[in-house]
Order: structure tokens, then C-alpha cells, then sequence
């Protein structure tokens, strides 16, 4: 039985600019790096502005097993994600 060696990227980006009309995103990034590793499988993005979407997501990645690199994009401090106005801390 071969063992499968593959890997995928799990995204999470949150909300970085108040205007909707802004682009900014990490998701061209995301696809580039896994475009350019023939080990790579598709990514999965999502982008979340609240913090119980962050967590809901969170939960979804933990179903697929081969997208082992997790790549959360957020703004925030040592230790904290930023949704808004609101911090979430990542590190007890």
C-alpha cells in the first residue's frame, strides 16, 4: 500500500480592510504555492470577519486530514488574532 505523500494548505484570512471594495488578499498567494509543488493538493480558503467563523472553520479543517499546513492571515498582536475591533487571543 503506497503511502500518500501529498499535501494541502487550510486558509483562514480574516477581514483586512473596512471598505468592500478593497482586493487585499492572500489567496493568490495560497493557490501559487500550491500550483508550484507537484506534492501540493488543492487548497482551501475561506476568509472570516468574526471570531466564532474563525473557530467554525477551525472545526471543518480538523475533517480533512491531508491538508496538514495551516495558513491563518490575520492582523493582531504577539499572541492575538484581530476580528474588527475585537482581539482573540491564540496562546494561553
Amino acid at each position: 500500500m503506497a503511502i500518500n505523500t501529498k499535501k494541502g494548505i487550510f486558509c483562514i484570512e480574516g477581514e483586512w480592510e473596512k471598505s468592500l471594495k478593497d482586493r487585499s488578499s492572500v489567496q493568490m498567494l495560497i493557490e501559487f504555492l500550491a500550483s508550484s509543488d507537484d506534492q501540493q493538493i488543492a487548497p482551501i480558503y475561506r476568509r472570516v470577519a468574526t471570531k466564532e467563523s474563525f473557530v467554525y472553520y477551525l472545526n471543518r479543517w480538523q475533517r480533512h486530514k491531508a491538508h496538514t499546513i495551516g495558513y491563518f492571515s490575520f492582523h493582531g498582536d504577539k499572541g492575538k488574532l484581530k476580528f474588527g475591533e475585537e482581539f482573540m487571543n491564540i496562546v494561553d
